[in-house]
């Protein structure tokens, strides 16, 4: 009976002290909630823009040689293909990194792209999206355009240097396979003079034959000269194709035109979402900032009225009184 008394006295004096201090609680909440109201209203609007991409790399591909100026006789198997490329995870994460760097931020024609640009990239979607923000609609309208073109241009950027470097590694070996074979025709024809042109006898030709060798060559005058002949001319065959492939590499590393279709056919940056006007702001939100101050001004008001009747000065008769006459009534029961 005493603990129910107890909890019936503090739960009253929880009443009393609120109505006491009800005006004190409703004012500061006001307060809260009128300052929210004016930050929201002076606090400069932040307006924002996005463009979302889809980047695909497949630089797996083969140059058309005939489209490059090459030999229409190059086979498909020696033309070149490019084999070492970024991937698109990677490419985009090596741009969101860079955001904030200063080179990046005079492309931007900005002083600093901190808190003004932003990009994100999502791993499971596979999706870029940039960001960029503004005082006004149309500013952010403006930059996020402005930051879609700096993003191709870096793109197109990584992908080219990755390209040019690709090509002009198998330039250099194509030069180191041209001397090789030049080489190699000079050798053969400093023995051709050397080579008599007796007749074949029926045993070396059966040998010959015996050893996959074809019959009219293997029953020529001279089969060592006629099998000389034959692989000086392949080698000369061979030393067209490596001489049109250089060609070819060396227009490709020279012809910006041609160096970006090459580009344009392995890489592609999709837009999915072109920026558009934002119809509202992004920040400042005054409805959740209104909710925001009104919670806390609650609080506040709450906490200050428990310790302000804390500390205010109480009447000890008026307490033991209050507290002995539910006991004396429960006595008397």
């Amino acid at each position: 009976m005493v603990n129910e008394t107890v909890e019936e006295i503090s739960l009253r004096d929880v009443y009393l002290i609120l109505k006491k201090n009800i005006r004190l609680i409703v004012g500061i909440t006001l307060a809260a909630i009128i300052l929210a109201g004016l930050a929201a209203f002076l606090l400069p609007k932040s307006y924002s823009s996005q463009v979302v991409m889809n980047l695909a790399i497949d630089l797996r591909q083969t140059l058309d040689s005939k489209q490059l100026g090459g030999s229409k006789r190059i086979d498909a198997s020696k033309q070149t293909e490019i084999t070492v490329a970024p991937t698109p995870a990677g490419l985009a994460q090596s741009f969101v990194q860079s955001v904030n760097n200063e080179s990046l931020a005079q492309k931007l024609k900005e002083e600093s792209s901190v808190n003004i640009y932003k990009a994100k990239y999502d791993d499971k979607k596979e999706l870029l999206t940039l960001s960029a923000f503004g005082t006004t609609a149309e500013l952010a309208l403006e930059r996020a355009k402005r930051f879609q073109t700096v993003a191709e241009e870096y793109f197109i950027l990584k992908i080219g240097n990755v390209v040019r470097t690709n090509l002009t590694s198998q330039l250099a070996q194509i030069q180191v396979d041209t001397a090789l074979i030049t080489d190699n025709i000079k050798r053969l024809e400093a023995v051709l003079p050397k080579m008599k042109g007796s007749p074949s006898d029926p045993t070396t030709a059966a040998a010959l034959e015996d050893r996959n060798v074809n019959q009219p060559l293997a029953r020529a005058n001279n089969p060592a000269l006629v099998s000389l002949t034959l692989q000086i001319a392949e080698l000369r065959i061979n030393l067209a194709e490596a001489q049109a492939r250089q060609v070819s590499l060396q227009a490709t590393l020279k012809n910006p035109v041609t160096f970006n279709a090459l580009l344009g056919q392995g890489f592609q940056a999709q837009v999915l979402a072109e920026p558009a006007l934002a119809l509202s702001a992004e920040s400042p939100k005054p409805l959740i900032m209104i909710v925001l101050a009104a919670v806390a001004g609650l609080l506040i008001g709450l906490v200050t009225a428990f310790v302000l009747e804390a500390l205010r000065p109480q009447n000890q008769n008026e307490l033991t009184r209050g507290m002995n006459q539910p006991l004396q009534a429960s006595s008397g029961d």
